[in-house]
């Protein structure tokens, strides 16, 4: 599609699809393939809670220079068409993404999943489940636990009912006490445009059921080569959980890359691509 096109390189096509992961759910993906064949597997990519593609622009061209790109908008995204009564917990969610890969890549052996953040959460969760398992695994800035205090919880599922004041204070906090805009000016840009472009209603439910959740229990069934890259100055994502992470998959390798200047650019799809001509010589 022609919005899409200004992500890309001359050449590299783009198609929006929809496909049903279950009853009263229908979620958007975005297809980019690149002009000519690759050498590298297709990668299926899943991004954080409310994101938008506009944030991810850098990242998307990058990628779609080398690899067929899938890009998955979760349920919680205003793209999502809900027919009814769902779930939005990091069980249920998984399961999407585990019938999006089927759907998308029925008798595929060989594909990389790629996460950012919430959705690093989603597909280690969902991993287990996998009939086919990715040859490679990409955690970008991942959140492997979800802290939220006790108090703030009856507040986030009142949120939609006065959402542009808890907006507001969302927006402060993370500015002031919470975001080093100096270290990474980047990632309040990220965060305040989900904010401002959001569903409250979905973003809500979506907080309320990744609240408390864990991988912790998850990580010794990981064992396919997995790439985990580090934003450890961001502010928001915690770099001594992304430590205990790497030291929890066996098959792992860390890269630090500090801010999201660099981890939502060119530089992380060759970072992405040394790693996977590195796997490919230990082969």
């Amino acid at each position: 599609m022609k919005e899409y096109q200004t992500y890309c390189d001359p050449g590299v096509l783009s198609k929006e699809m929809r496909i049903q992961t279950e009853k009263h759910v229908n979620l958007r993906v975005i297809h980019f393939s690149p002009p000519e064949k690759t050498v590298y597997p297709p990668v299926i990519m899943v991004v954080g809670l409310g994101t938008f593609i506009q944030s991810f622009k850098g990242i998307v061209s990058g990628m779609t220079r080398y690899f067929e790109l899938y890009y998955v908008e979760t349920r919680e995204k205003v793209s999502s068409e809900l027919s009814g009564p769902v779930d939005f917990d990091i069980q249920t969610v998984s399961k999407d993404i585990i019938n999006i890969v089927h759907a998308l890549l029925p008798g595929q052996n060989d594909y990389i999943l790629f996460g950012y953040s919430y959705g690093a959460t989603v597909l280690t969760e969902s991993y287990p489940h996998l009939n086919r398992k990715p040859s490679a695994l990409l955690l970008l800035s991942p959140t492997p636990h979800f802290y939220y205090p006790k108090w703030s919880l009856p507040l986030i599922k009142r949120a939609p009912s006065f959402f542009p004041v808890i907006k507001f204070v969302a927006k402060w906090y993370l500015r002031n006490f919470v975001i080093n805009q100096k270290e990474d000016k980047d990632m309040y840009g990220y965060t305040s445009h989900a904010l401002d472009h959001c569903d409250p209603h979905k973003l809500s439910r979506s907080i309320l059921g990744a609240a408390g959740y864990s991988v912790w229990d998850k990580l010794h069934y990981i064992d396919c080569s997995t790439l985990i890259v580090d934003t450890s100055k961001d502010g928001i994502h915690r770099h001594e959980d992304t430590l205990r992470l790497v030291s929890g998959i066996r098959n792992s390798t860390y890269v630090d890359l500090e801010v999201n200047k660099r981890t939502h650019g060119e530089e992380l799809a060759e970072v992405i691509r040394s790693y996977l001509a590195n796997r490919e010589k230990e082969c």
